[in-house]
This record gives structure tokens, sequence and C-alpha cells, in this order.
């Protein structure tokens, strides 16, 4: 099982944006999102 230090529901640009900053700080993010699309 991988490890995520971060989480993130929903895949709206907020998510995005904050997934994008975490993972250039080097941290390990998985994003989930019910739709077929993100955005």
């Amino acid at each position: 099982m991988k490890h995520y230090n971060t989480i993130i529901i929903g895949a709206g640009h907020n998510g995005l944006i904050c997934a994008s900053y975490l993972a250039k700080a080097g941290q390990d993010v998985l994003v989930l999102e019910a739709s077929d699309t993100p955005g």
C-alpha cells in the first residue's frame, strides 16, 4: 500500500492548485475526484 502525506478530496481548481503546491514542496499527494473529468 502506498503512503501519501496528503489526500485531497475534489479535483476542482482549488484542489488541483493545492496539490500542485504540495507536490512542488516534496509531498506525496493523492487527488480523488468522483466525476470522470477534473476541474
